[in-house]
């Protein structure tokens, strides 16, 4: 986690007082009440600093918080460079409660690297686990069905992990085995995954958001899911959600959907619906603060 690894592009925004740690240097005569707090306390305090650097370079206050920032409830790696994460990433104490990553523009990262990351993270046993990377274009998922799993990141099993946020572009591949038991509430932002594949395999789940969706079907079935958002960033051919717990579904489409009777939707518990399709052939808006049955 030390500056010398970190690029030029990093180290700009490393100057706002965000990133500066220097207020952390005291004198021989300023007297350290905080360190004297039992470790618990001090955890709760580095957990609540919103950036992990930050957290490690408390060790500045005295020898006492060396270290300590490996076992912070919380880790949010802003603006670092993928060598320092993996190694940043190897010092944590599982299970992480916490782990938000963050890698900005200008390091692209291929799916392989970024699966990578993930398998490093995966030991870790975050709770809450929030991945957003940018991807070179090559890598990127299309609506063709000729994209190759090859080029896609691969998901490892997050068995422990309860909120899962991924906001990359390539396709996702699941793991050959395994289950996401605890997993209830999962987010993903401009990737493409094998929802049928996928939503089986996680049986508590309760919240499923897509944003940027950018393929040309959509398909959601799920016994537990509670609440769907949806944003489609291209016109859908057909659209199959079949959820009989839902309660709230948001739907957003920036193209009209194109032929209406390609919609098959069943969820006879909604009682929260926002439905808006745009485009030359505005197929609908509709916002119900509670529907009833519906289906």
């Amino acid at each position: 986690m030390a500056g010398p690894g970190a690029c030029g592009e990093c180290r700009k925004h490393r100057s706002t007082t965000w990133w500066r740690v220097r207020f952390l240097r005291r004198s021989a005569d300023d007297a350290d009440y905080i360190s004297a707090l039992p470790d618990d306390l001090l955890l709760q305090i580095l957990g609540r600093l919103g950036c992990a650097r930050t957290a490690a370079n408390m060790s500045l206050l005295s020898r006492r918080w060396r270290g300590l920032w490996a076992r912070s409830p919380a880790f949010d790696f802003h603006r670092i460079t993928p060598g320092q994460l993996h190694a940043a990433l190897g010092r944590i104490v599982p299970p992480a409660g916490s782990l938000r990553i963050f890698i900005p523009r200008h390091h692209m990262l291929s799916p392989s690297r970024i699966s990578s990351l993930l398998a490093a993270a995966a030991p870790l046993a975050p709770a809450e686990l929030a991945v957003d990377i940018h991807t070179d274009k090559r890598f990127r998922s299309s609506s063709s069905s000729s994209s190759s799993d090859a080029d896609g990141v691969e998901l490892p099993c997050l068995d422990r992990t309860t909120s899962l946020t991924l906001h990359f572009s390539p396709r996702v591949r699941l793991p050959p085995a395994g289950q996401f038991t605890a997993l209830e509430s999962l987010s993903f932002g401009g990737c493409h995954i094998a929802l049928g594949e996928l939503l089986p395999r996680c049986p508590f789940l309760r919240k499923l958001c897509l944003s940027s969706w950018r393929f040309d079907s959509l398909t959601v079935h799920s016994p537990s899911l509670q609440e769907l958002d949806v944003s489609a960033a291209m016109q859908l051919q057909g659209i199959d959600i079949v959820v009989p717990m839902l309660k709230k579904l948001k739907f957003r489409a920036l193209e009209d959907i194109n032929n209406a009777s390609s919609i098959s939707l069943s969820a006879p518990l909604v009682d929260d619906l926002s439905w808006l399709c745009l485009g030359p052939k505005l197929i609908g808006l509709v916002s119900y603060g509670s529907c009833g049955a519906w289906k």
